[in-house]
């Protein structure tokens, strides 16, 4: 596990990084889309759980706080539901390039209308 910051385009994006764990043959990349506020403050845990599961078969896995949301930059108010777009398109990006394969998106509640 390995907690960073991310460049977003209007400011920085808080996200943990599992990397696939040693000795397994590697499978691609899974970008967690997270749920939203309340769900995502009771949802966190069982996340990074599966996180950590989906990293021991071989995954490299990116759990990323949305612009104005956890301890990602911004406030709520300023958040705008192009930018997340561009945000989850970037870091998917960055995985392709950290974890070549196949590219699963995992969306979770809000996540998933993403």
């Amino acid at each position: 596990m390995h907690p960073e910051f991310l460049p977003g385009r209007r400011g920085r994006l808080h996200a943990v990084h599992y990397a696939p764990a040693a000795g397994v043959a590697p499978r691609g990349g899974v970008l967690c889309l997270p749920p939203f506020a309340e769900e995502m403050n009771k949802s966190r845990r069982m996340l990074a759980l599966a996180a950590r599961r989906l990293a021991a078969a071989g995954w490299g896995v990116l759990l990323v706080d949305a612009y104005g949301s956890g301890d990602s930059e911004g406030e709520f108010v300023e958040a705008r539901w192009d930018d997340w777009l561009d945000d989850y398109a970037a870091c998917a990006d960055l995985l392709r390039t950290r974890h070549p394969g196949q590219l699963v998106l995992w969306g979770v509640r809000t996540g998933a209308l993403l």
